[in-house]
């Protein structure tokens, strides 16, 4: 690998203390940020952007205190190069340091981001739609509960050593041939690869499903009602239309469901329904309504609607849309 990663997608290569102050706040949806002043300061940014995820470095030479926002919608993988950081949490702190600790920023809370000497480092950016999207395909249905890394990374653990050195060399790669990433459908590959390595290699609190030898012999008839209730999430349905359909009557249905899959057609509907409400209030334009999601969504009312979002992610609907603005 080259000295400075990813040199010829260079974005910011400066020593103007102003310039990275903006840098910090950007690349950690800051709220504030303070840089140490000294002599000779200088700092690099490069970026790739790989569709799902992007692949950042970042190196400076001197010490800076960010109160980081919340990173919820787009988890951060970060990867120590050269120098320590620490991040303080509301109930832990950690040093991420070379070989030693990494760190998933995916706190839905501010935390505070701190180091006191020059450092190098890469970060993998992932939308978190895309990482849900991919673990649903992954478990053959929703997760039930929200997706949630821990935020200590263990370099020296096979998982976390099989992924920074994927990382690694995908990065040597794009240096040495940057025309790889010229091709489009060829870049969202490696977004894709990046995507699975982050969801097999990281702890999460759905690893132990992805681990597990999932039943080979899920019957067609729940392999069918699924594709045809994510296909028309956004439709009114009833368990009658599923039933004609599947050519099957309900309450075999419901009862194959139970036994194969743990839970109810109707709490995989739900499941897909919220998914994709939360994936357009992330990506919300000005002026978007919760309503006019929750419609789109196959939701009846708004009140329902937000009931049910607020107990599966934790927050009202209207903090989704709000975080989506810069």
């Amino acid at each position: 690998m080259q000295q400075r990663p990813l040199s010829s997608f260079n974005e910011i290569d400066t020593n103007d203390i102003e310039t990275i102050h903006d840098v910090l706040l950007r690349i950690y949806g800051g709220i504030s940020a303070e840089v140490e002043k000294r002599a000779h300061l200088h700092a690099v940014y490069n970026c790739i952007d790989l569709d799902c995820a992007a692949i950042h470095y970042g190196e400076i030479n001197t010490g800076f205190v960010l109160c980081a926002g919340p990173l919820w919608h787009m988890p951060i993988l970060h990867l120590p190069l050269e120098g320590n950081l620490t991040i303080q949490d509301r109930d832990m702190r950690f040093v991420c340091a070379p070989h030693t600790s990494g760190a998933m920023l995916n706190f839905p809370h501010p935390v505070t981001i701190s180091q006191t000497r020059g450092h190098k480092a890469l970060r993998l950016c992932i939308r978190r739609h895309a990482l849900e999207d991919a673990l649903t395909r992954m478990l053959g249905a929703p997760p039930r509960a929200p997706l949630s890394f821990l935020p200590v990374v263990d370099l020296a653990a096979p998982g976390p050593r099989h992924l920074a050195a994927l990382l690694l060399n995908l990065v040597d790669l794009f240096d040495r041939e940057p025309v790889a990433l010229t091709q489009r459908l060829l870049a969202a590959r490696y977004g894709d690869l990046l995507l699975t390595a982050a969801l097999t290699c990281l702890p999460h609190n759905h690893l132990g499903l992805l681990d597990t030898d999932r039943q080979p012999n899920v019957p067609k008839v729940v392999r069918i009602a699924e594709e045809y209730l994510e296909a028309n999430a956004d439709k009114p349905l009833r368990m009658d239309d599923l039933a004609r359909v599947v050519g099957m009557g309900t309450r075999s249905i419901q009862l194959a469901f139970r036994r194969h899959r743990g839970y109810s057609p109707s709490h995989f509907l739900r499941e897909c329904r919220l998914i994709r409400a939360r994936h357009m209030l992330a990506q919300a334009a000005p002026g978007t309504t919760v309503l006019a999601v929750a419609l789109n969504c196959g939701f009846g009312s708004q009140s329902h609607f937000t009931l049910c979002y607020r107990k599966r992610f934790g927050e009202p609907p209207f903090e989704t849309i709000r975080k989506s603005f810069p």
